[in-house]
């Protein structure tokens, strides 16, 4: 939005610091920290019902959370879940949330598959995986679009409720004073009912109203300068015509 110049910056309205893909989940702005908790929890759970290794399911979260907090992960794994640990170290933990997942994983659950005698296959669970994966970069997607939207909501709430304070101070104004026939429209609605119209009308009736009452106003102002410009012809005259006299 800020590269086709409908924002003026960049900055995360969760947190305010500088936005980008990635932080959209690493962000622990408003409510940010909570969305993340609950969707790592239900990826745990899921990995717990489709019988992941539990050496998988630790090793996954655990790089997830640490990523997420900018940390160091030890990796403490033995034989292969080591190696897939460092393979997705290198891959990038950002990027599994993306789906540039370790082949190696694929391979250690394909293995315990076999071990616990069960059908699955270890390419199904990978895949379902990434399903995973991607509806939790959804989840954060979406808090940060919500919180995007309150805000924008405030700011429109504000606006409208400046533009009926407006509204309210000009048709006072207008009713207290004479309309022309062509005017008279600006004065016959009621306040009620204008406050109910459109954003639009109210705009153009704000805008409208301003113009008549300038008018009047400048109007009046001409008629006070032409009476005080009488007076004081009238005032001249009537001091020669005494000093005359």
């Amino acid at each position: 939005m800020l590269r086709w110049k409908e924002w003026t910056s960049a900055q995360c309205p969760r947190c305010g610091l500088l936005e980008d893909a990635a932080h959209v989940w690493i962000c622990k702005g408003r409510g940010a920290n909570v969305v993340w908790d609950k969707a790592i929890l239900r990826l745990k759970e899921w990995l717990i019902s489709v019988r992941t290794d539990p050496a998988i399911t630790n090793a996954i979260t655990l790089g997830l959370q640490t990523w997420r907090q900018q940390g160091r992960y030890e990796n403490h794994f033995d034989g292969k879940v080591y190696c897939a640990v460092a393979q997705q170290g290198d891959i990038g933990w950002g990027n599994l949330v993306e789906g540039w997942i370790a082949i190696e994983w694929e391979t250690i659950q394909q293995d315990y598959y076999q071990a616990i005698h069960s059908r699955r296959t270890g390419s199904t669970w990978s895949s379902q995986l990434l399903l995973r994966l991607w509806s939790i970069a959804g989840d954060m997607w979406e808090n940060r679009n919500e919180t995007l939207h309150q805000q924008e909501n405030i700011i429109s709430q504000t606006h409208e409720e400046a533009l009926h304070r407006r509204i309210q101070r000009l048709h006072e104004e207008l009713t207290q004073q004479p309309l022309s026939t062509k005017d008279s429209y600006l004065g016959n609605i009621s306040l009620p009912d204008l406050i109910k119209k459109s954003w639009t009308y109210k705009s153009e009736w704000c805008r409208s109203a301003t113009v008549v009452l300038n008018r009047n106003k400048n109007v009046s102002l001409g008629r006070s300068r032409n009476l005080r410009y009488m007076r004081n012809i009238m005032s001249k005259w009537l001091s020669n015509k005494s000093g005359k006299v």
